[in-house]
């Protein structure tokens, strides 16, 4: 795992950035919390038919450990709970709003049986009783916009809605890779049901695809997606749209079944920087690994000291805790460019081998110079700084935090 360096200067002459341990905040996501109650006034995860609870100082410490796994990536980025609100009364449903309770399109909204393809199809009368996915998510994200008190909703935050379905599935906002035609007003709203099975970074993953991050082995209608049915021959790997994650299929699950579908190769006969490959999918916080039968212990939320191998040492349990650096690049972007009012901070990227317009919201660097992004920053700003040597003489009179990644940035060197 690479760290990258946190510097605050006012000046210098030569200044070299490399590797950290850890990172405090600079870019801070905010995020608010809304558990819908039943109509009995049962609050979520309290259902004893339910063995997941969602009580306000869990749903704290799950974003405390997610902000502790960030602060090992070393870029300053941070959630910040606002608040939990216990929303009791619920709201209710639009009426007529149908949904697929069963079948292959579960969660989906429909208008028969037949849209279900073999599920049921039948009326919503409370959001604690609907199917988690993509139509109950769209429609609580229009009814909240529409009815904001109601809901409990925040322009200023990211929206997660936490709703008594004692199952594990989830659905949450995907951003295209584009951003064209994305509304920037439309902040992004999550809906969770109760048994997490990513963990404590179950949150975590949600709200990546809001900011843009795919599954490793793809999403729907933007990357391939990987195909879940191992009896297939050959399986099908799917692609993130970024280039420093493998190729990825949510059944190819441990190292040695990773390494030899991407390199012909069994996991220890590869060499340091394919292994450090492989771990960045296997442990991935947006992947599908070891939630069934992994060939690993099932155990997704690791002490953080647990958390310090390298590739010559032995895999431990797994744990998902790894973010690429592109990842970490898109997770910045959509906070510079769409939804600057639901964080604090922006990323200025640089990169001396960067050519070209700067293109608006793009995982690509904006500058080619350090001074040019340093005179467009603002004061609390990062700048994160590619590799290489930069042959330039600047005075910083702001506070700014420099960074480096992907190597060593030497400032005022040839």
């Amino acid at each position: 795992m690479k760290f990258r360096k946190t510097c605050f200067v006012t000046a210098w002459a030569f200044v070299t950035l490399s590797a950290a341990q850890v990172a405090h905040a600079q870019l801070e996501l905010r995020v608010s919390v809304k558990l819908v109650h039943l109509n009995d006034g049962t609050p979520p995860g309290l259902d004893p038919n339910c063995s997941a609870t969602n009580t306000p100082s869990e749903i704290q410490d799950r974003f405390d450990y997610a902000n502790a796994i960030l602060a090992r990536h070393g870029r300053g980025y941070q959630f910040r709970v606002v608040d939990v609100i216990n929303l009791d009364p619920p709201p209710l449903p639009p009426p007529g709003f149908l949904a697929c309770q069963s079948g292959d399109r579960f969660g989906r909204t429909c208008e028969s049986d037949d849209d279900c393809n073999g599920g049921d199809c039948s009326e919503v009368t409370e959001w604690s009783r609907a199917p988690v996915g993509p139509g109950t998510r769209a429609t609580i994200q229009t009814e909240a916009r529409a009815n904001p008190d109601d809901f409990a909703y925040d322009p200023d935050a990211h929206n997660i809605y936490i709703i008594d379905r004692c199952n594990s599935g989830f659905s949450s906002t995907l951003l295209a890779d584009s951003v064209d035609g994305q509304d920037p007003d439309l902040v992004p709203v999550v809906l969770m049901g109760q048994r997490h099975r990513g963990g404590m970074l179950r949150p975590f993953h949600e709200l990546g695809h809001s900011m843009g991050i795919c599954h490793v082995h793809g999403c729907p209608s933007w990357c391939g997606d990987g195909n879940d049915d191992c009896g297939t021959n050959p399986i099908t790997f799917g692609d993130d749209c970024l280039d420093d994650t493998l190729p990825d299929a949510p059944c190819v699950d441990t190292v040695d079944e990773i390494a030899m579908a991407q390199f012909s190769l069994m996991y220890d006969q590869l060499g340091c920087a394919n292994k450090e490959r492989v771990l960045d999918n296997a442990f991935n916080i947006m992947s599908y690994h070891a939630d069934n039968d992994s060939g690993y212990p099932l155990d997704l939320d690791c002490p953080l000291d647990t958390l310090d191998f390298g590739c010559g040492d032995p895999v431990p349990v797994v744990c998902r805790h790894r973010l690429t650096d592109d990842q970490l690049d898109r997770l910045a972007d959509r906070a510079n460019c769409l939804w600057p009012t639901i964080t604090n901070g922006r990323t200025r990227f640089v990169d001396r081998n960067f050519i070209g317009v700067i293109p608006a919201c793009a995982s690509v660097p904006q500058f080619n110079n350090f001074t040019a992004a340093v005179n467009a920053a603002s004061p609390g700003d990062i700048i994160n700084v590619r590799s290489a040597n930069y042959n330039e003489t600047i005075t910083i009179n702001k506070r700014l935090t420099l960074r480096s990644s992907r190597g060593v940035a030497r400032i005022g060197a040839p």
